[in-house]
Order: C-alpha cells, then structure tokens, then sequence
C-alpha cells in the first residue's frame, strides 16, 4: 500500500471511528512513516530528551530503520534486512504452533497480537504516554494493512515464494501482459518480498494477475476489494478503542471511490480524499517529526523509534526459533 492507504486513508477512518482530529493524525502520520523512516545511522544530540529508551547512548541516538526504500537490488539481500524491515514491518509472517509462514497472510495472527498489544497499552493512558501508545498503535496499523497488499509473499529471500512470472494487467476488460522489456526488468529483481511484481501490489486501484514460478497457479488480485477489506477491520480495530458505534457502512462508499480512482498519480489520489472527506484535514510532511524533535519541539520522532525498536523485538523474538 501507498501514502494514500497508510496516511490518507488511516487518518479518515480514526476520525470516523471518534479519534480526535489531533490524534487521528499521530496514527496516521505514524502509519505512513514506517514507509519513510530510512534512518539508521547514529544522531549527535545536544541535550538528552526526557524519555526511557535503550537507544541513547552517551549524547547519540540510534533510530530504527523500518523503511525499505532502494533496498530492494542490494541490500535487501541481507539476512540482518530482511529481518529488521521486511518481516519486521511490512511482510508480518504467521505463526502455526511451532512454525512459521512466512508467506503473509491477511489478519493473519502475529499481525493481530501487534493491534492487540497496542490496544491493551493505549487503555488508561493519558498525556505523553497516550501519544506514544497511539504512535505504537499506528505502526502496528500500517504491518496490519500490509498483510492485505502484501499477502502470499514474503520478506525473506525466497524463489519458491517471492518468483513470479506471466504478469497481466486488466484494462477495461481485458487482460493485457507487461511489456516484455518490463517483465525482464522485474525478471533481474530478487526474489525478496514482491520486487518481482515492481509496485502493482500497493496500487489500490490496479487489477492484476500472475502466477507462482513454483506451482504455475494463477492468482487474480483485485487491489480496489483488498484495500476496502483492510480499511473496514482497521475500522473495527479503532471502533474498540474509541468505543464508537459508528457504523461502516455510512461511508464506505467514499472510501471505494477513492481506492478506485483509476490513477497511479498519487497526488491525484491524494487530492479525491481531501474532496471525498471535506471534514478532515490532511498534511503529511515526512520531515515534520524529526526536525520537531531535534528542535526540542516534541517528542514524536523519538517515541516513533522507541515503539518500532518494541515491534522489530517482538517480532523476531516470536520467530526466533525458525531460520530465515
């Protein structure tokens, strides 16, 4: 999923689902950062932040990388990244008993015990600590909305369940195939989460179907239905905490119509939501946390990179029994 799942769409459904417009946006601009946190290198700070975490040592803080941007051709063929932000964040595998799928699934039952647990740590708290546990909760949101997108691939380095071929497109009502310069493209990229299917998994409007290397099974994707599915659990999820009685189906129509608009601009996407939901506000700006938190502002940004260090841990230590 894009930007205009993980922050437009999120921020909609926590005010529907009677968040505050303030704390729509921490979940929201919490859920799209996980995509743009490319941080991981050491940053000098000039005075400590009042807040608990592992992280700073002597005047430095070490942020959490969660963000798999350009690491697709090289780096992405590390264990250590395949650990800490594929499987980490964005392909949440299943645990079976004594084993592990790696092969994300939709609400599968790791990804829920991540709601879960944030939902149980937002309950009773108020103030600072309620702002963290709401930033805890929106990174949990974006790997739960990811098992949708993402399912039957994985984050590890797999043919048997990342190799895809004989990709097609629906336009109108056909079924159209990539050209093939752009199939032998894709072809060369490793076989590591969806490289193989370039972006067409995260776009919400896209039709598309292709077929295990492994098995040959064709497999149809309607990304439109996948992104509706998403969006109603998450509202379930937010319902919860909110205690909203609220009902989906009062809306869910706007939401169709802007998983659907037909465009792979994503400004264009951007713009249907600030028409189909008027009452809500949207401004993402990548930047804003952390150059807030190392004005001395907030303390956002760090909170952000104290509960992605939680989810990372909780994830592998879960699977640590099997090898990746």
């Amino acid at each position: 999923m894009q930007r205009d799942f993980h922050y437009y769409a999120i921020k909609a459904l926590a005010q529907k689902a009677g968040f505050t417009a303030d704390e729509a946006e921490i979940i929201a601009y919490s859920s799209e950062y996980v995509d743009d946190a490319v941080e991981y290198q050491e940053i000098e700070l000039e005075k400590f932040p009042e807040i608990d975490f592992g992280r700073l040592s002597s005047s430095k803080f070490n942020p959490i990388c969660t963000a798999h941007k350009g690491l697709q051709r090289i780096k992405a063929f590390s264990e250590d990244i395949q650990q800490k932000v594929y499987i980490s964040f964005h392909f949440i595998p299943e645990i079976k008993e004594n084993s592990v799928n790696f092969l994300t699934q939709p609400k599968n039952n790791l990804s829920t015990e991540l709601i879960q647990n944030a939902i149980d740590e937002i309950v009773g708290k108020t103030g600072e600590e309620r702002i963290q546990k709401l930033i805890k909760l929106g990174i949990a949101i974006h790997s739960y909305a990811d098992t949708w997108s993402h399912q039957n691939f994985s984050g590890r380095h797999s043919s048997t369940e990342n190799d895809i071929e004989n990709i097609e497109i629906l336009q109108g009502t056909e079924w159209v195939s990539i050209s093939r310069i752009k199939d032998i493209e894709l072809s060369a990229m490793p076989d590591i989460g969806h490289a193989e299917a370039h972006n067409f998994p995260d776009l919400s409007h896209l039709k598309w179907r292709y077929s295990k290397s492994s098995n040959k099974n064709l497999i149809i994707r309607d990304n439109t239905l996948l992104c509706m599915q998403a969006a109603n659990n998450i509202f379930e999820v937010f319902k919860k905490i909110t205690n909203s009685n609220q009902n989906w189906s009062y809306f869910d129509y706007l939401f169709l119509q802007c998983f659907n608009k037909k465009t792979e601009v994503l400004e264009e996407k951007y713009a249907n939501f600030v028409n189909k939901f008027s009452d809500v506000s949207f401004n993402y700006d990548e930047n804003k946390w952390k150059k807030d938190a190392l004005e001395y502002i907030d303390k956002k940004w760090f909170y952000f990179h104290i509960e992605a260090c939680n989810q990372r841990n909780y994830v592998l230590n879960r699977i640590s029994n099997q090898k990746i």
